[in-house]
């Protein structure tokens, strides 16, 4: 396993892509990487599809193949580098994102609980062949067209293409037991799922329930209860759950100090932030680095 040796960078989506006033929070390029892509994140929600050429994705500390056929989903804020190989650079497609994109609808509330679970109950990456391929391919090429134009509608288009791709992507795992039942979730109105969204976007800034409550104008035991039925768990351990998972990715894909770690990952105090990750690791975070570095597993 292999340090990069660097801060991870924020890649801001909006310093590069011209959005229009009234333009849909996506973005979408058919593109042939021939270069390494150093450590970074960003807010949106990225999908990638790979047609030609091989890399390996480093995503916390673990590096997954890309070849021809992968097709993988990030959640924003997900620290990542792509390391190309010179002799067989990767032609793929990528789609970034708003998550709100999935929170139009009350019926899209199993999509926007998969991306949650990407990396953690779900895996990050699939294989399409056969049809499965033929069909994803299909769609990026469509969605592609529809981001180009400017045909009447072109924002609807692009995200009923959007959904077409994510189900796609989400039926592929119907052989690990991913069925209507396991992405059940209970009915939600817009302002639940605004919630959710924001913590999931600010986690690793100074984020409180009472902060959330000020800014939702909804009272703090109602955020608790959402928390709870949406996603079985309560407000603060969610976010310390994500807080832990950004650590531990700093810690495996950076040679950065472990203060900053913790700094980087939004925890106030060092000792809250030492405490919480030995108690989720049950590894202090310089022991949890130098077993998995020695680990022979990548």
């Amino acid at each position: 396993m292999i340090i990069i040796p660097t801060y991870p960078v924020h890649d801001d989506v909006f310093s590069y892509i011209d959005f229009k006033k009234n333009q849909v929070p996506f973005y979408i390029l058919e593109q042939i990487i021939t270069e390494t892509i150093d450590l970074h994140h960003h807010d949106f929600v990225e999908f990638s599809f790979v047609l030609q050429g091989k890399a390996i994705e480093n995503i916390d500390g673990k590096t997954y193949e890309m070849t021809p056929g992968t097709a993988r989903i990030l959640p924003s804020n997900q620290i990542h580098a792509i390391e190309i190989d010179p002799h067989d650079p990767l032609h793929l497609y990528c789609c970034l994102f708003d998550f709100y994109l999935l929170l139009e609808s009350p019926f899209d509330d199993q999509l926007a609980k998969f991306i949650l679970q990407a990396g953690d109950t779900m895996p990050y990456y699939t294989k399409l062949d056969g049809d499965a391929y033929e069909e994803m391919h299909r769609l990026c090429q469509k969605i592609r067209r529809e981001y180009t134009a400017s045909h009447l509608g072109k924002n609807s288009a692009i995200r009923a293409a959007l959904l077409e791709i994510l189900l796609v992507y989400v039926r592929s795992f119907a052989n690990r037991d991913l069925t209507e039942e396991s992405l059940h979730t209970e009915p939600s109105n817009q302002i639940e799922w605004n919630i959710i969204h924001f913590v999931n976007k600010y986690f690793f800034q100074r984020l409180t329930i009472k902060d959330l409550s000020e800014r939702f104008g909804v009272s703090s035991s109602y955020i608790s209860r959402l928390f709870k039925r949406h996603l079985n768990t309560y407000f603060v351990d969610y976010v310390h759950a994500l807080r832990i998972k950004r650590a531990k990715s700093l810690l495996l894909s950076t040679d950065m100090h472990i203060y900053e770690i913790s700094v980087e990952s939004g925890f106030d105090s060092f000792r809250t932030f030492s405490r919480l990750f030995k108690q989720t690791t049950h590894l202090t975070p310089s022991d949890f680095r130098n077993a998995c570095l020695q680990s022979p597993h990548k």
